[in-house]
Order: structure tokens, then sequence, then C-alpha cells
């Protein structure tokens, strides 16, 4: 069970990562 619960956690923190990278970069682009 508690391995499992670190695996969701870590996939939702990367998932986040990803999101945040992705806004930065769409915050780039719109600013051209």
């Amino acid at each position: 069970m508690e391995e499992q619960e670190r695996k969701i956690r870590a996939r939702l923190q990367s998932e986040r990562m990803i999101s945040k990278i992705a806004r930065k970069k769409a915050d780039q682009l719109a600013q051209r």
C-alpha cells in the first residue's frame, strides 16, 4: 500500500511540474 501511495504521489508531482513548464512555454509564446 505504502509503495503504491508513493508512486501516485510522485506521478501527481511530475504532472504538476509538467503543467507548470507547459504554462511557462505558453506564456512565452503569447508574449511574442
